[in-house]
């Protein structure tokens, strides 16, 4: 492990004990230097993400589709920014996703910005919090196992998993999810 010296983070003792450099403007410069040293080695963590989900950095733009017709959503371009940290092969995904309309039917998917790995009995589960979405229970998402679609299901107390159908009105769906990602995607 390196130990930080005054190459990589602003450290002036002898301005500060002789009076030259206020505590307050130390902190400033201090935490400015140590999120650039942050966001460069979150940059390198991440690892590299799909182009053909619009992924920009460690951003992706999500969205929904339909699991017997995808459809198109009209989306809410300030709700369909999320946030991707891949650590090795695991994926925390965070989205914050809206639409006014959506043409799609059947199930609600939604399309992650890594496949997750093949399983058997061993589902990852994520949170889902909706505005507008009606379910009876409680809601989650399911990664799909070889897949990059996440379904939402309705978890009713007392009864069975079920899935919930695509909204064609104003919905926003935010999520955070952690899956094992494939190693080297096939698709």
């Amino acid at each position: 492990m390196t130990i930080p010296d005054k190459s990589h983070l602003p450290y002036y003792d002898d301005k500060i004990a002789s009076g030259g450099k206020d505590l307050s403007g130390y902190m400033r410069e201090l935490v400015g230097a140590l999120n650039d040293q942050y966001n460069g080695l979150f940059q390198t963590v991440t690892g590299s993400i799909s182009d053909d989900l619009g992924i920009s950095g460690w951003q992706y733009t999500p969205i929904a589709v339909g699991s017997t017709a995808e459809g198109s959503g009209t989306y809410v371009a300030e709700h369909q920014t999320s946030y991707v940290m891949r650590q090795g092969i695991f994926v925390d995904a965070y989205v914050d996703i809206a639409w006014t309309a959506h043409t799609g039917t059947g199930n609600l998917v939604i399309e992650m910005p890594y496949q997750c790995v093949a399983y058997d009995n061993y589902p990852f589960i994520g949170t889902v919090m909706s505005e507008n979405l009606v379910f009876n229970g409680y809601l989650c998402g399911v990664m799909e196992p070889g897949t990059r679609n996440m379904s939402v299901v309705d978890v009713q107390s007392g009864g069975a998993f079920a899935p919930v159908a695509v909204s064609n009105f104003a919905t926003t769906l935010r999520i955070h999810i952690r899956y094992p990602g494939v190693e080297v995607e096939t698709d």
